[in-house]
Formats: C-alpha cells, structure tokens, sequence
C-alpha cells in the first residue's frame, strides 16, 4: 500500500515537472528567446534582447503562440528616461512565426523588444541591453 502511495506521488512531481519545463520552453521549432512570457491562458510568448549585427542597425525578434493568425506586433524601443521611448524597429506578423524588427539605432542607450497582440496590449518585454 505504501509503495503505491509512493509512486502516485512521485508520478505525479514528475508531470508537473514536465509541465514546468515545457511552458518555459520555446515555442517549437524557434531558438529560445531571453525573456519567456505566458499570458495567463497558457499561451507563451518569447521577446529577444534587441542587438546590433551591422553598424547602426538594430534587431529585436519576438514570437506569441496564440491561435494560429492571430496579429502580433513586435517592436524595438529605446529606454529614455523622463520622456516617451521612441520606437526604432517594426515589424508585424501572426502568432506562430518568429519575428524580426530591424531598424536604425538612435545613438547610445539601453533598448528593449516588445510582443504585443492586435490591441497593443504587451505581451512579452525583453530586458534592457546597451547598444549603440
């Protein structure tokens, strides 16, 4: 008797453990992202820190696993404290897909992607990072 007992309970640990690992993963099929988000109905969303590959370009990606189609916005905003941040990369796409918004860097600062859904609501925001 105690042995069943035992081994419902650490069948039942391992499942949750199992379920933990997976909503923290990427969405199949796509690299994971820095920043994992789940938009509390179970659907996760992924934002990467922005980054400079050529001189003076910018590069977020974002991804949102929601229904098939669904419109998502992902944008590249420069941090500036005091003011409104500027969006210096955008690109729009539907959920499933990773996303890439390249754009021009608008000189030294701290930059962040951000996943929203068709209503702008955020979704997913990467942590800031220097560039520029």
């Amino acid at each position: 008797m105690r042995l069943s007992r035992f081994l419902g309970v650490a069948a039942a640990a391992a499942a949750l453990v199992t379920t933990a690992g997976v909503a923290g993963a990427a969405p199949a099929g796509v690299a994971p992202m820095d920043k994992q988000c789940d938009d509390g109905y179970g659907h996760i969303a992924g934002a990467q820190a922005p980054f400079s590959g050529a001189p003076g370009q910018v590069t977020g990606m974002g991804i949102y696993t929601y229904n098939p189609g669904y419109p998502v916005h992902v944008r590249v905003y420069k941090d500036v404290p005091g003011a409104p941040d500027p969006v210096v990369a955008s690109a729009d796409g539907t959920s499933g897909q990773r996303i890439n918004a390249v754009g021009q860097l608008q000189g030294p600062g701290a930059y962040y992607t951000w996943v929203s859904s068709l209503s702008n609501t955020e979704v997913c925001r990467s942590e800031n990072v220097p560039l520029g």
